[in-house]
């Protein structure tokens, strides 16, 4: 390393590092110190920013680390790579693109939540102008269904808003767990629910509960209901439930795609 041969190192320090039993607390701090500095300065390609901020991470939690500033460096860079990603592809219209990125960012242990939040509502606000309906398309049909669904749900209509508020919640428990807690009531039809990251693998396999809930919204309010829902604290776009005016119910429509919602490519 002295001699500036730091891929020549690596495979040394590497060897070193997977018998820890065999080296000192000092001897170990060193080693990964050593391996913190080496990927950070080989650099991309060879190892990628999420290859090194994993690498500095475990080094700098160790009492002594001299890794601190090469991993507020790296992390510093991963930020500002998601970001310009998130501005580029919600300036694009990407919703995928977007929601990686900032899941990427958020995912730093100093992410402004500021910004986070206001990156998920430029989400939403994305995903509704593209889910907008054509209001001449609809509107004939709409009051037909909208008086279809409060028939169809007349204890609903004349709930007070806790227990309406309950009815959601039972709606959208699976076998004793609630996907969702504490839904926010609109008086606009539009409701705004928030699904734990846990939670999206029971959640894509019950996208009824979701149409259901819509449906008791538009008989309650008389209105083209839309319900969002969102992914974890910053409620980043995961599915849309509206009214099909045609059908007299409501659909959900998938925002993602893949294992819990979709794929999360990492950015880094």
């Amino acid at each position: 390393m002295r001699m500036g041969d730091y891929a020549g190192a690596r495979p040394e320090l590497v060897a070193l590092a997977a018998h820890p039993d065999k080296l000192s607390s000092a001897e170990l701090l060193e080693v990964r110190d050593d391996l913190c500095t080496t990927d950070y300065t080989i650099g991309k390609p060879s190892f990628s920013l999420k290859d090194q901020y994993q690498t500095c991470s475990e080094a700098a939690a160790m009492a002594g680390s001299s890794s601190g500033p090469v991993l507020a460096r790296i992390t510093a860079e991963i930020a500002d790579n998601d970001t310009q990603k998130v501005t580029s592809a919600l300036k694009a219209g990407d919703l995928a693109g977007a929601e990686a990125a900032a899941e990427d960012y958020e995912s730093l242990p100093e992410n402004n939540q500021t910004l986070v939040r206001s990156w998920s509502d430029k989400m939403w606000l994305l995903v509704n102008s593209e889910s907008k309906h054509h209001p001449h398309v609809r509107k004939a049909a709409l009051a037909n269904a909208v008086m279809a669904l409060r028939h169809s749900n007349p204890k609903l209509a004349s709930m007070s808003d806790e227990k309406f508020r309950d009815w959601i919640v039972t709606t959208a428990t699976i076998d004793g767990v609630p996907m969702i807690e504490n839904p926010p009531l609109s008086k606009h039809g539009v409701l705004k629910l928030k699904v734990a990251q846990q939670s999206l693998p029971i959640a894509a396999l019950h996208l009824d509960r979701f149409a259901t809930i819509n449906d008791g919204v538009a008989a309650r309010c008389r209105c083209d209901a839309r319900t969002d829902i969102g992914i974890g604290p910053s409620r980043f776009p995961a599915y849309v439930a509206r009214l099909d005016a045609e059908n007299k119910r409501s659909e959900v429509l998938i925002l993602l795609s893949g294992a819990s919602i979709g794929p999360r490519l990492s950015s880094r």
